[in-house]
């Protein structure tokens, strides 16, 4: 939910919350179920016609019903620039972090994306590489990578949860125009490496699916003509 502060700057204000459960195979049963809820906040400046400014965090909270766990929190957030270097192409730049409970990720960030011509454009914004293709107004495909939020460090003892993004997706979509700024998409793919990474527990070997798989998914997106 977007909400404009002036000719310049907008605040927008989302929520993200979700369900897993882990089916742990092994001579005890250390089965469980994490709930996860978050709150994503960013702040975006437009500072002339050819720099834009953005900064976000979001907080998660993840919480195990195994007894006498507490929740875990994970901050995740990150500062950036876009640079419109001519109408075609654009770059981006910045500083992402991953706090979590055990184990912290810090990152610079380069992207880029070029407009080859009215029909092709050639994405290089990260976790989002891409190739799409529009043959008219009313369709879009992309064929490229997106990231995958199905791997997890966990530990039974102390309830700590925490969730990594490096599981990756690979995939073709197709999306087609329904009215408007309303739009389906379909897409088809294969799901790169997951896993979960046990600690402090007396399960030794869980017995894990950790290889690739076929997935499929169907989105109903709603993209907004902004004239100014």
């Amino acid at each position: 939910m977007p909400f404009l502060l002036g000719e310049r700057d907008a605040l927008v204000i989302g929520e993200y919350l979700s369900w897993s459960d882990f089916s742990v195979k092994a001579a005890s049963d250390d089965s469980f179920a994490v709930t996860t809820v978050g709150l994503p906040v960013a702040w975006l400046r437009q500072v002339d016609p050819a720099w834009q400014v953005a900064a976000f965090v979001m907080p998660l909270g993840h919480h195990d019903d195994i007894d006498g766990s507490n929740w875990a929190w994970q901050y995740l957030g990150g500062t950036f620039a876009r640079y419109v270097q001519h109408e075609r192409l654009w770059w981006a730049f910045g500083f992402y972090f991953d706090v979590a409970p055990g184990d912290n990720f810090y990152i610079p960030y380069v992207g880029a994306s070029w407009v080859i011509n009215e029909r092709w454009t050639v994405s290089a914004v990260m976790p989002w590489p891409a190739l799409l293709y529009a043959p008219d107004k009313d369709w879009l495909f992309r064929l490229g990578a997106s990231p995958s939020g199905s791997s997890w460090s966990f530990n039974p003892e102390g309830g700590d949860a925490a969730v990594n993004l490096d599981a990756w997706d690979f995939g073709l979509s197709a999306e087609r125009r329904l009215s408007g700024g309303i739009w389906l998409s379909m897409e088809v793919g294969v799901g790169g490496f997951r896993g979960l990474r046990l600690s402090g527990t007396d399960v030794d070997a869980p017995d894990l699916d950790v290889s690739t798989s076929p997935y499929f998914g169907i989105d109903l997106k709603f993209r907004p003509s902004l004239g100014f």
